[in-house]
Formats: structure tokens, sequence, C-alpha cells
């Protein structure tokens, strides 16, 4: 007979915990209706970050809470790392669906989040992708022959045109960042989208949104340029445009509908220019512009640990997740020897030093709010598994 679940109040902060006295998932449960009924009802999107893309045992929290916010909300999935990144396209049901477009192999090949793509397969959640990184062997064989399909049958380019087009998708798709644009070739590319721009009306809104990301791809490799050097100036690039994206897909398909999101949570985490290192100050993510755009309605959570390990499927390393930090809310999770936590910052009183809300990095961060609204904690992290076995 199952034990009785009894919660922990605790005397700094008053949160959902729960001692393992029974199966951890039961346990488990009770935080996600506890997180779920925290979200108030002037929240449309809220953004699920995760420290790092190897976090297996918040892959399967994601997972699950995803699935229940989309039954309990009536929530669409919004999803980072998304655009055709994924040879396993047919596989999750997302053949010639220019939203959805895939999701990233970091993440479906992964053990941890497979439920989530089960539930896509059944068409129990109803998913868009984001990102504007058009890559893997989906894109490769797919994105030439839609540019054919969608500008071809329009008879808006010239033959030679659309040529130039389809062989530049081809190029950039296995390349990626490595791919070097010559002058010449990045003029007549946005030569070509100034002409797409002009016939817009022409496209359904789904086909201007493949085209609008085909574009948006050619510009940020256009500041990678084939060097490392650039890699940051690119990588916040990015995040301008997958907020554009966001903000498309909302306001074009889902502008009453409640959106979770799932990303890296320095994606969507606000306000850069305070308490981060100094590196990423002055910096605008896709949180930034969002908050802007919807300010309350925008709230952000995020996943942080205080053991385990860290790890993509691929990696034969893992990574430990650092010791708690003396006056760290970490610290204070781990003494109360809870397995899991979830804290709304709204409701509750914090009164810590420091706090490690993305790429297991401690920051001193005396009002969390200012970046995000609610924790999730996972006593112990581990690691992302491949859901394929030999």
């Amino acid at each position: 007979m199952k034990k009785i679940l009894y919660l922990i109040l605790l005397s700094k902060i008053t949160v959902a915990q729960i001692k393992t006295t029974t199966a951890k998932h039961d346990s488990l449960f009770l935080v996600y209706q506890k997180a779920i009924n925290s979200i108030s009802d002037k929240i449309q999107i809220l953004g699920l970050g995760e420290q790092w893309h190897g976090d297996g045992a918040t892959f399967v929290i994601k997972a699950e809470l995803i699935t229940l916010f989309c039954k309990e909300k009536n929530a669409v999935f919004l999803s980072e790392s998304s655009a055709f990144d994924c040879f396993k396209g047919n596989e999750v049901g997302v053949l010639n669906d220019t939203l959805n477009m895939g999701i990233a192999k970091l993440w479906s090949n992964t053990a941890d989040f497979f439920p989530l793509l089960q539930s896509l397969q059944k068409k129990e959640i109803e998913y868009a992708g984001f990102d504007c990184q058009i890559y893997g062997i989906y894109s490769k064989y797919y994105l030439p022959n839609y540019l054919q399909t969608v500008i071809g049958n329009k008879k808006i380019l010239e033959e030679s045109e659309l040529s130039f087009l389809k062989n530049l998708a081809k190029d950039i798709t296995t390349e990626k960042y490595k791919y070097k644009f010559s002058e010449l070739n990045y003029r007549e590319s946005n030569r070509l989208f100034s002409v797409i721009d002009n016939k817009k009306s022409d496209f359904t809104k789904e086909e201007y949104y493949m085209l609008m990301n085909f574009k948006n791809l050619c510009n940020v490799v256009r500041i990678y340029d084939n060097k490392e050097s650039n890699f940051s100036e690119g990588n916040r690039f990015r995040d301008s445009l997958m907020a554009e994206n966001c903000i498309y897909l909302i306001e074009n398909f889902y502008k009453d509908r409640f959106i979770v999101m799932s990303a890296a949570s320095f994606h969507l985490i606000r306000n850069h220019q305070k308490d981060y290192p100094k590196s990423d100050k002055n910096i605008k993510t896709m949180g930034d512009f969002l908050n802007e755009k919807y300010k309350e309605k925008y709230a952000v959570m995020i996943f942080t640990s205080a053991t385990g390990e860290h790890a993509l499927y691929s990696d034969s390393k893992a990574e430990k997740v650092p010791k708690p930090k003396k006056n760290s809310i970490e610290e204070h999770l781990f003494n109360t020897n809870v397995d899991y936590s979830f804290i709304n910052l709204h409701t509750t009183k914090y009164n810590y030093e420091y706090c490690m809300p993305d790429g297991y990095e401690y920051i001193k961060m005396p009002n969390p709010l200012i970046h995000f609204d609610y924790i999730f904690y996972v006593k112990e992290m581990q690691r992302a598994h491949s859901r394929f076995y030999k």
C-alpha cells in the first residue's frame, strides 16, 4: 500500500516540495499540478528553459509538463532547434508541414524526450518550430523541392533565379555555418528575397513562414562567415530571428491560444543587461524581445539542479553539475533533501544571493523576477540518453 504523500513547508519559502516516500513519479506528478495551477490566467506565453541541451531529467519533466499543458490548457507547443533538423521527420509525422518542420535530433534521438514525440505522432499536441536553423538530412532533400513547388508554381521568378535559390539551399543545408557567402551571391539572394517579399500576398501564411525562415538562415550564415570568432554575434542575431518567428506564429496562427515553449534558458530569460556576466551584458535574446512585445503575458520557468551530471546522448564524457554555492537557492533546496520542488517567485519571498539559471554557471542575483518567474528544481540531474539501442 502506498504511503501518504506529505508536503514540506520550509521556513524560508513556501513551495510544493515532496519527500521521496513513494514512487518518484507519483511525487513528481504533484509538483506538476502545483506548477500548472500556479500559472495565472494573464500568462499567454510560458517558456520552459533548460540549463543545457543534455539535461535528461529536465527533458523528461518538460516532455510531461508540455503534454499536460496541452491537454489541460489547450496549449500549442513551440520548440527551439526544430527547423528541419530531424532526419526522423516522417516518424513524427511532420513531412511537408512547414509550421512543424521536425524536432532536432538532439531531442528526438533521446529516450528522455521520446514520450513527447509519441504524443506528436498521435496528433495529441499542436506543434510548431520557431528556429531558423534549417539543417539536417530532412531539409537537404525537402527544402529545394519545396522552393520549386511553392515559388515555381507562382511564376514570380525566372527559371535561372529559382535554380539559384535551390542550389543555395542545398549548399547551406549541407555545409551549415561553414558555408561562406560570396558578396555576389549574397546580393543576389537579397534581391530575390525582395521579389518574394513584394509578392507576399501570393503565398499562404504557412508558405511565407518557410520562405521567411530560409531568408533568415541566409542572413545568419552570412554573419557566421565560417569563422569561429563570429559565433557569438551570429548566435545573438539568431535570437532576434527566433523572436521574429515566435511573434509571426502567435499573431498569425495562435493569437488566442496558450503557448508553451521549449528552449535553452539563455534564449528565454529576460533582461540580460542586469546581473549577468560581463560577456552577456547588453545582449538582447529572444526572451527580451518577447518580453518587450507581450510584457506581463510572457513568463519563464527555469530548471535547476544541485547534483548529478549532464551530457548529450552522443557525448562520451559527462559533465558534473556544480556543487551548490553557499547562500544559493540550490544550496537551500539541497539541504532540505527533496527530490523536486516548484517555486512561484511571484508568491514566494526570495532572500538568496546566488542562482544558477542557465549554463550551469552561478550568478549573483538578488531579484530573479527580473529574469524569470518560476523555478523547477531537480535535485539530481541525469544526462540525456539515446533512444536507439544497439
